[in-house]
């Protein structure tokens, strides 16, 4: 009895272990690949530039149009 008792334990033990090693590895690879910089590449770009426009105060509109023309192009959600 002893012996399987020392057996589960053992067990327990190298899954903690495992679950330690794979949560230190997906912390150094976020840390090492997390990029502080908003991506505007695409869409993502039109995405902040409309939302710049509703903070100023000029609606849902594009500004890349060279005015603040009312758009549906990219629309929220």
């Amino acid at each position: 009895m002893v012996q399987f008792v020392d057996y589960i334990t053992k067990a327990r033990n190298i899954k903690i272990l495992y679950i330690i090693i794979i949560v230190l590895t997906w912390l150094l690879v976020t840390v090492y690949t997390f990029d502080k910089k908003a991506d505007i590449n695409g869409d993502n770009f039109c995405y902040y530039l409309t939302a710049s426009s509703l903070a100023e105060g000029h609606g849902y509109s594009a500004p890349w149009t060279g005015g603040y023309e009312k758009t549906s192009v990219f629309p929220p959600a």
